[in-house]
């Protein structure tokens, strides 16, 4: 097997590009795609290390990495983003992982995060919690996911115009359908503290945006998602009801149903 990073970010050149990956200690084969003003690629070999450089004028993050997942080339792959700082050796922890765990398509690694701590014991994941990991966590071998159909969902995440995040829980719980998906409690990266691309605050549009999401991820229990998500997050809310937190999660929801967002276009 072999692996590569799949890196999307915005507004960068060939050298701010190597800059970024330097900065990032990324060593290893990696396709970065940049979106900005122009379209073109680059291909460089450094150090035993390949990099691809796609520049698109495309927007958003979901079809940023649609796009790496359909160019790269290869077996295992890994979703990042451009503020992370990878362990030395990262890829052949995740590739040995996976010679390890070979009945897996999914495997899950625990990362040094500002704001979270991760479980120190191997398990095997449920659906709901999926929803609590990252997609920069989370390792899988790229040709099972593509030959199921599975990718973002275009209408959610940065840049889509849409609805603001919720790409990669999306993404993630619908491979949860197809793919068993382990734990691992092996530290691949650290993620500094920095300042979110979407996050605006927990206001109206983001209870609104969560409604949309939770159809998305499952239309079955979406009303059930809704309740307890303001169940147990309303001290996020603390000027806003119950009812009117459930109030705009709802009418993102009826967003997402009427205008079938929640279908792969």
């Amino acid at each position: 097997m072999n692996f590569e990073l799949l890196i999307s970010t915005m507004h960068k050149n060939t050298t701010e590009v190597l800059q970024m990956l330097a900065k990032s200690n990324v060593k290893c084969n990696a396709l970065v795609v940049v979106q900005g003003d122009k379209n073109g690629y680059e291909k460089i070999n450094q150090d035993n290390q390949k990099i691809r450089i796609i520049f698109s004028k495309e927007r958003g993050l979901s079809k940023s990495r649609n796009l790496a997942l359909k160019e790269s080339k290869a077996d295992v792959v890994l979703l990042a983003d451009d503020d992370l700082i990878y362990f030395d050796d990262f890829q052949n922890t995740i590739l040995e992982s996976f010679n390890k765990h070979q009945n897996y398509v999914f495997l899950i690694f625990n990362v040094d995060n500002y704001n979270r701590r991760y479980p120190d014991k191997i398990k095997n994941i449920l659906w709901h919690q999926v929803l609590g990991f990252s997609s920069w966590q989370i390792a899988f071998k790229r040709q099972d996911v593509l030959g199921k159909g599975l990718r973002l969902n275009e209408k959610f995440g940065t840049g889509s115009g849409i609805y603001s995040s919720g790409e990669e829980n999306i993404f993630l719980s619908q491979c949860f359908k197809h793919f068993k998906m382990c734990y691992l409690p092996v530290k691949i990266l650290k993620r500094p503290k920095s300042d979110s691309s979407w996050f605006t605050g927990y206001d109206d549009k983001y209870l609104f945006d969560r409604g949309a999401i939770f159809y998305a991820i499952s239309q079955k229990f979406s009303y059930l998602l809704i309740l307890q998500f303001a169940i147990r997050r309303k001290k996020l809310f603390p000027d806003y009801s119950y009812m009117k937190m459930i109030g705009l999660m709802l009418q993102g929801l009826k967003s997402c149903k009427l205008n079938q967002h929640f279908k792969l276009q």
